[in-house]
């Protein structure tokens, strides 16, 4: 299930060259694969302190912003 956190990476592909279908795809699939771990991290977000969630969250969306980089 998408998480809010992974839904709001996922929406930094709209940065991304998406004109062709092998336009940005290594990008693209980084921002995946990283909106993926927040969902990941989301479904674990009940086990774990929300300092600690909140700055794994904040960790992950500075990564996805360093591939638009």
């Amino acid at each position: 299930t998408a998480s809010a956190e992974g839904n709001r990476i996922a929406q930094l592909l709209a940065r991304t060259d998406q004109s062709d279908a092998d336009a940005d795809v290594v990008r693209s699939a980084q921002l995946i694969g990283l909106s993926r771990a927040a969902d990941k991290l989301a479904s674990r977000r009940h086990s774990m302190r929300p300092d600690v969630y909140e700055r794994q969250q904040h960790e992950l969306y500075a990564l996805a912003l360093e591939v638009l980089r």
